[in-house]
């Protein structure tokens, strides 16, 4: 396989479902689209969302989970040398699934981030990606340094070191435990896998408190 498999930050939890067996490709695909099935007789917000994943009829429901389906199976299907990317803010097969997807392509405002090395762009709606991508390095690296992970699997390594300048007309704000930096990462999809088998919701969370994973 020569062009990586996508993941985009946020679905890791859908793709840990899978490694961890919480439950088969179809248990997870027809969850998702379940759960947005259901948000069809709740508020306007949500009813805006569910229509915008999975559209107004059962038959566009049943669509977008084919699509989901074959994403799931293709990810089990990944051999061990794999590539795989965890992308910020760029769409993936899961995004793709939606009927309209309005909402996966709206990264919010752009913001100025203050880090060390001077300030980078970043966009407010990427910030779960990054957290949930910063969740993923920590698990990894713990699992790794316990001897947990074969070392033949390789680890994560980012797809870029350059940094996104900001515009001008970005907002700018200061650097805090909530809000940190990270690139899309590289992985094989053996590392990945790995990794997933022992993710929890609770490395997202730790991520975001700056709180190492235990």
């Amino acid at each position: 396989m020569s062009t990586p498999f996508e993941i985009r930050g946020h679905h890791l939890g859908s793709f840990a479902d899978i490694s961890s067996l919480q439950g088969t490709p179809l248990d997870i695909a027809t969850s998702i689209v379940e759960s947005h099935l259901e948000g069809h007789s709740l508020g306007p917000v949500k009813q805006a969302y569910s229509q915008d994943v999975i559209g107004t009829t059962l038959e566009e429901a049943r669509g977008v989970k084919d699509k989901y389906l074959a994403a799931f199976n293709q990810y089990v299907d990944l051999e061990v040398d794999d590539p795989v990317v965890i992308t910020v803010g760029e769409r993936d097969s899961i995004c793709r699934a939606c009927v309209v997807g309005k909402h996966c392509l709206d990264r919010g405002d752009e913001l100025a981030l203050a880090t060390p090395d001077g300030p980078v762009q970043i966009y407010a709606n990427d910030i779960d990606d990054m957290l949930f991508i910063r969740g993923f390095k920590r698990l990894g690296d713990k699992l790794s340094q316990e001897g947990k992970i074969d070392q033949a699997l390789g680890t994560h390594t980012p797809v870029s070191k350059e940094l996104p300048r900001p515009s001008p007309n970005a907002i700018p704000i200061l650097s805090a435990n909530m809000i940190g930096f990270e690139v899309p990462i590289l992985a094989s999809a053996g590392y990945v896998k790995a990794v997933l088998r022992q993710w929890s919701m609770a490395h997202r969370l730790l991520a975001t408190l700056e709180v190492e994973t235990t």
